[in-house]
């Protein structure tokens, strides 16, 4: 293994990491499905700024993707905007003799399906008013007040009330035609239907389709219900006109409404709606719904009604042409397709929040029947907002933990930290590029559950590793210094395995007369004395940041300048040896008279290159200084026996100290012959001077 390679032995565990993540990514999903009651309601907050990011893809598309036409080509709009209202000021309650010219040269053109989305809010008493001349509108209230079917004022009070011919042609072309399809709308809060006049009266229920849009929280209409369950022959209807209770509404007693994108591709496709297992279908169109019925609407952007010239048409440009019956021009406009007819003026109140951007910075707003047209644009296309499951958002949660926890585990701190931020950003563009190519609606929010996750992996990571720090400190402060212990503790690469050449003096210490002395004590007071004598030295050896290589029997190797370098090393090491035979003479002073005790040593240094490093395996690894220095330096501390003294260090430590070291005197030696050298060594003693005081007892 290469130096500086961390060992698999001091990687961290990786399962408690994922073990972590997993509880966090379930624990994240939860929170942001949790609501309690209106102060704790941390899924509101998150949908609210999960349906903002929503908006920006919406419009961020709109904007990248450069849709040539907002809407399917087989659909086209028939605006009542600002200028047809103007040409002429009155209600729209007295346009039904518009429509009739209109609606008879697009069926004879060619339409396949017109939906009429002009929504009047007139009861049908109200209706009735406005069209009935006194007397007639005396004899309808008798027939309401009576009760009647619709179908029963289709086929016998209709032809025999005194209404406008306009009315009378509007109401045959819709009874005869039945290719259009006109507008119910559905009470707040219930699950009602009212008619809208007497001409939805006389089309029947058939051709209604609801106009009713649910929105979400904001106001924003994203979705489209597609069915309904309305009470048909409640006598709150036929007393109220248009209003009618919901107090006994259920599926017994009620039957089923379609939305109006229903009924008008009903109509195109010559197909009914059929419903499946996994959503509906309207002849070969497949309709994915949610588990509350609802197609969710994927906006391409919004019409230009100035500048999108095959898909807006305004009314009165349409109306002029119907009056002079330009049968090629509705050929050419509207054979075969779906035409829908709406307001899309301000003033008619028909607009309703859109996921696309204003200039002013707040949601554009759309004409309903805009948004009819997206929704069948949606459906004719085949393509489809698509929403991730709760099961999927779940399981996006805690994959990006796991992958955020694995970061964290096999990786440095500051490499973990970029790497979760780039996860975090992937993730982003991950979710806008599955908006932008495949309409996938994936959260992105979930994202930041990284933050949190990575913040309790690193409280974890530093609690586990300082527990380890503190360990190993234990461990290490018996061999080492506290300066060495954090230096080794906060660089993890010194302990990998491997060495390096490097300049060291290595200090080697033994019992003098350890035999004879031990031979005299029992094993008890052998063991007794050797931990008093350790002990002593150890702290010595401490003192000075000496890193102690090993104890075998009553021999000390100590190595300075590694595994930390140390500029004054060689100074140590006399420093060391001159203080243990100081406090050796002192616990010898101290000790009672007689009493057995280790008080004299043999020391030898010597400075010069070994390699130093771990060796071993990556089971069992042991700090080491290889090569013949280490050997050299014991021989030194063993020619103390033959000069009978008890430091002795070499030439190339006496080059390093000489002058450096405090109260200390050098005695030069002739040269040595040494086993396994063939020069001789020139060794210097090291000792206190003699000034008749406290060394005297150890000098030769």
């Amino acid at each position: 293994m290469a130096p500086g390679k961390t060992p698999k032995t001091v990687r961290r565990p990786l399962l408690p990491f994922l073990l972590l993540g997993v509880m966090i990514g379930f624990l994240g999903y939860w929170l942001t499905t949790l609501k309690i009651g209106h102060y704790f309601d941390i899924a509101g907050i998150y949908d609210h700024y999960e349906r903002q990011l929503l908006y920006n893809r919406f419009e961020w598309r709109a904007e990248n993707k450069n849709y040539p036409l907002p809407l399917d080509d087989r659909i086209a709009i028939i605006a009542i905007d600002d200028r047809s209202l103007d040409n002429d000021r009155l209600p729209l309650i007295y346009w039904n003799k518009y429509y009739v010219p209109v609606f008879s040269m697009l069926l004879e053109g060619g339409a396949r399906v017109i939906g009429f989305d002009v929504y009047q809010g007139l009861s049908i008493e109200e209706s009735l008013q406005q069209i009935l001349d006194e007397k007639a509108f005396d004899a309808a209230k008798e027939y309401l007040k009576k009760g009647f079917t619709f179908d029963e004022w289709r086929d016998d009070l209709l032809p025999e009330l005194p209404i406008s011919k306009k009315d009378n042609e509007l109401a045959m072309l819709l009874m005869e035609k039945k290719k259009i399809i006109l507008p119910c709308q559905v009470l707040s809060g219930k699950e009602i239907v009212r008619p809208i006049d007497l001409i939805a009266l006389a089309s029947g229920r058939e051709t209604w389709g609801v106009v009713t849009l649910p929105t979400f929280p904001d106001g924003v209409v994203i979705f489209n219900q597609f069915s309904f369950l309305w009470k048909p022959h409640a006598n709150e209807e036929r007393t109220e006109g248009n209003k009618s209770s919901s107090a006994d509404v259920s599926e017994e007693n009620s039957e089923t409404l379609y939305s109006f994108a229903v009924r008008i591709l009903e109509k195109f496709s010559g197909s009914s709606l059929e419903m499946k297992s996994d959503g509906a279908s309207i002849g070969k169109l497949g309709l994915p719904l949610d588990s509350g019925q609802r197609l969710w609407i994927n906006y391409r952007r919004p019409v230009d009604y100035q500048n999108d010239k095959t898909i807006a048409y305004s009314f009165i440009d349409v109306l002029k042409k119907a009056s002079n019956n330009d049968a090629e021009f509705f050929k050419e406009n509207f054979e075969g397709r779906i035409v829908l007819i709406g307001c899309t003026s301000l003033a008619m109140g028909d607009m309703h929040k859109s996921p696309y951007i204003d200039a002013s910075g707040d949601l554009l707003k759309l004409p309903g029947i805009e948004i009819h047209g997206h929704t069948l644009s949606t459906i004719l296309q085949q393509d489809f907002l698509t929403l991730t499951p709760p099961a999927y958002r779940c399981l996006i949660f805690v994959f990006l933990c796991l992958l955020s926890s694995l970061m964290a585990a096999r990786t440095r701190p500051l490499v973990a930290v970029i790497l979760n931020g780039l996860l975090m950003v992937t993730y982003i563009a991950i979710t806008f590029g599955l908006f932008f190519f495949r309409s996938i609606w994936v959260d992105t929010l979930a994202a930041f559950i990284i933050i949190p996750n990575f913040a309790a992996l690193s409280l974890y990571r530093y609690y586990t590793e300082e527990r380890e720090r503190e360990k190993l400190r234990k461990i290490f402060g018996r061999y080492v210094s506290k300066n060495v212990m954090e230096a080794i503790t906060g660089n993890p690469k010194l302990l990998a395995l491997g060495g390096s050449r490097r300049k060291v003096t290595i200090l080697f210490s033994d019992i003098n007369n350890f035999t004879p002395t031990s031979e005299g004590l029992t094993p008890e007071e052998l063991i007794g004395c050797l931990n008093s004598y350790f002990k002593e030295m150890n702290a010595i050896i401490m003192k000075y940041n000496g890193t102690i290589k090993q104890f075998v029997g009553d021999e000390i190797m100590v190595i300075y300048g590694a595994p930390v370098d140390q500029d004054d090393q060689a100074v140590r090491a006399v420093n060391t040896a001159l203080e243990m035979v100081d406090r050796l003479n002192e616990m010898k002073a101290a000790a009672p008279t007689g009493k057995a005790g280790f008080y004299e040593v043999k020391i030898g240094i010597h400075t010069g290159e070994v390699v130093a490093g771990n060796v071993g395996s990556e089971d069992r690894t042991e700090y080491a200084a290889v090569g013949d220095n280490v050997n050299l330096t014991s021989r030194i501390e063993g020619l103390n026996k033959k000069l009978g003294t008890f430091i002795l260090i070499s030439e190339e430590t006496y080059s390093e100290v000489n002058g450096k070291v405090e109260n200390v005197a050098y005695v030069p030696f002739p040269p040595q012959e040494v086993k396994g050298k063939k020069k001789l060594l020139t060794v210097f003693e090291v000792k206190r001077p003699v000034i008749g005081g406290k060394n005297e007892e150890n000098q030769p």
